[in-house]
């Protein structure tokens, strides 16, 4: 079980106990802090926010549980009251993230907005007619 918790210092951290409990724990984040942490879906990664870099850490559960310094992946993140402002798609190969628009003013405190298109490949068949 990932999570991030204050419970060792004042700055959050992300740390790793097994499920269910048996005393064992280990903090996996820098010294910067960390929230929001996500396994890959093949398990053998846990990705978490370090500021608004993303951040990956190797993981092996066995024989004994071992991971490896985080790295700094080339992503950047907006920092959301709404939770977690990324996450990782089921094949592991794709990040989405919320980012501020190009050109957006920082101080500018405006919602996220995401689009979603639905039955996109039906509109983009209609204005590009193969033939």
């Amino acid at each position: 079980m990932a999570y991030g918790s204050n419970e060792e210092s004042n700055n959050m951290d992300v740390y790793v106990q097994p499920f269910p409990q048996n005393g064992a724990k280990y903090k996996i984040s820098a010294k910067d802090g960390a929230d929001s942490p996500v396994w890959t879906p093949d398990g053998r990664k846990i990705v978490f926010e370090s500021g608004r870099r993303l951040m990956s850490v190797d993981i092996q559960t066995k024989p004994a549980f071992t991971f490896t310094e985080p790295k700094a992946l080339p992503v950047e993140t907006e920092p959301s009251a709404l939770g977690r402002p990324y996450d990782i798609t089921p094949d592991g190969k794709w990040f989405l993230v919320i980012q501020r628009a190009p050109g957006a003013d920082p101080s500018e405190k405006t919602p996220p907005k995401i689009n979603i298109v639905l039955n996109w490949f039906e509109e983009l068949k209609q204005r590009v007619p193969v033939h």
